[in-house]
């Protein structure tokens, strides 16, 4: 609920701000055409959210009776047993810290460019809440049982819970990839001579795959949850950029 809370101030404040920069100096362009749908499909969604986590189930013991590992994908099961905090509390370094990189990253370049960046901020707005949704709304539909819910290395505590079948897809991985994939795009697109461009992206492409790894480590997601909230991820921080040029 927190985050929910974030995002909405977060986008209500971007929107007022905005109308007091001047665009021209940006690689990008906001229109009506553009904005109204990703923006105001995404807050849609974003309410959708809210309303059908009021009602979303908790695991209970008698779910776990009928667990069968055959059932799940052979390159998930050896990580049932995963349970690790510090990988847990390492993945969270990495998401909270993630929404500063498509603020700060394309600043870097020098402060003679700074006034160029009004128009990316709903930009980022719209990546990080188009990825949130998503996301969200998934792991709504999936109910996808986390790993250790299958293993025994977790207490019952954490294993019947409402988070505790929420494992499709990776909320983490996802932000902190459309986090790093927009600041990399976003500074690629103000800075195209830059010679940091390698560093950017491959700073972008490694970070979301380190915090998807300690996912699995911390026995919350399964391989395969990774993976598709990475390429979720990458996919709208490199798309919501494009489609302003």
């Amino acid at each position: 609920m927190w985050l929910q809370k974030q995002f909405y101030y977060l986008c209500i404040c971007t929107c007022i701000l905005q109308v007091q920069f001047v665009q021209a100096q940006s690689p990008y362009r906001l229109s009506t055409g553009i904005e109204l749908p990703v923006l105001g499909g995404g807050l849609t969604l974003f309410g959708i959210d809210i309303a059908l986590k009021k009602n979303f189930p908790s695991v209970v013991p008698d779910d776990t009776l009928g667990l069968d590992l055959q059932s799940i994908p052979s390159i998930d099961r050896h990580v049932v047993n995963n349970w690790s905090l510090r990988a847990h509390q390492t993945s969270d370094v990495f998401l909270r810290t993630s929404p500063v990189v498509p603020f700060a990253l394309p600043l870097l370049a020098g402060s003679s460019s700074r006034h160029k960046m009004s128009t990316s901020y709903v930009i980022v707005i719209e990546g990080l809440l188009t990825t949130y949704t998503i996301t969200e709304l998934t792991k709504l539909l999936a109910k996808r049982k986390r790993p250790y819910v299958y293993g025994r290395s977790a207490f019952d505590g954490n294993r019947f819970t409402r988070e505790a079948q929420k494992s499709f897809f990776s909320g983490h991985t996802s932000m902190t990839a459309v986090s790093y994939f927009l600041g990399a795009k976003m500074f690629n697109d103000f800075y195209p001579d830059s010679n940091w461009k390698p560093v950017v992206w491959t700073t972008a492409a490694v970070i979301p795959a380190i915090t998807g790894w300690k996912r699995v480590q911390a026995g919350k997601h399964f391989v395969t949850d990774v993976l598709i909230g990475y390429a979720v991820g990458a996919a709208v921080g490199i798309l919501i950029p494009a489609i302003h040029r």
